[in-house]
């Protein structure tokens, strides 16, 4: 394991460290019953503060659900293209690493998607057809920075004409911003949501890159290397 690797382990622990570090002091701090039905919310004056500017807007909530999907439609095409892969090469083993380290990012996502749906740390800022339901992390946000900013990764790699790398990773990027914007904006969720989202992703995608520069080369760290 070079040294590169190992910097970037200890990097991506601190990643981890520091979201549940945040995820304490949001389940401790300044708690109180300000959500809907008297529900908790850690850091409440500032939580509150931005939800009362920033009320429920049904067309960003579309906007967000539908760019969500796109999302996870991409996610798809790169299962799709692993599937393709070991059918051309007929052998499983033949899948490239990268792709098997990719799949265990999306498993990691679920899990964790799955997790905090159960393990409540604060309720949305509105109710949901009539009841109220697990708010922190953003989901839509873990979802839109670990799929496209992985994918982003991936074509930074396997896409080696310079213009068409660049297009592609433009496009994502933007799709990521849109996705994270529209669901602030839609008012669903509380803005502590949106800071543990990104540090629980930022985790999973430093992890993700580590990963696969110590099976496949230190290139994986950054994609630099690739737009000269």
């Amino acid at each position: 394991m070079s040294d590169n690797v190992k910097k970037s382990y200890i990097i991506t622990g601190a990643w981890f460290i520091g979201f549940m570090l945040f995820t304490l002091l949001v389940m401790f701090v300044d708690v109180k019953a300000v959500g809907p039905e008297g529900t908790g919310v850690g850091f409440s004056a500032v939580n509150k503060a931005i939800a009362d500017a920033f009320p429920y807007r049904a067309a960003f909530y579309k906007i967000s659900k539908y760019a969500g999907y796109l999302t996870i439609a991409i996610a798809a095409c790169f299962a799709a293209y692993g599937v393709l892969m070991a059918v051309v090469r007929k052998s499983l083993k033949k899948v490239d690493r990268d792709i098997y380290v990719l799949a265990g990012l999306y498993v990691l996502v679920v899990i964790f998607y799955v997790l905090f749906d159960k393990v409540v740390i604060n309720y949305r800022p509105v109710l949901e057809d009539g009841a109220i339901e697990a708010s922190y992390p953003s989901t839509h946000t873990m979802l839109a920075i670990c799929i496209l900013m992985s994918a982003a990764t991936e074509i930074g790699i396997r896409v080696k004409e310079n213009r068409l790398r660049l297009a592609i990773k433009a496009c994502l990027y933007l799709l990521m911003v849109i996705v994270i914007l529209a669901r602030f904006f839609s008012g669903v969720h509380w803005l502590t949501d949106f800071v543990g989202a990104a540090l629980l992703s930022i985790a999973l995608v430093r992890l993700f890159r580590t990963v696969c520069a110590q099976l496949c080369g230190d290139e994986w760290l950054s994609s630099k290397k690739n737009e000269d």
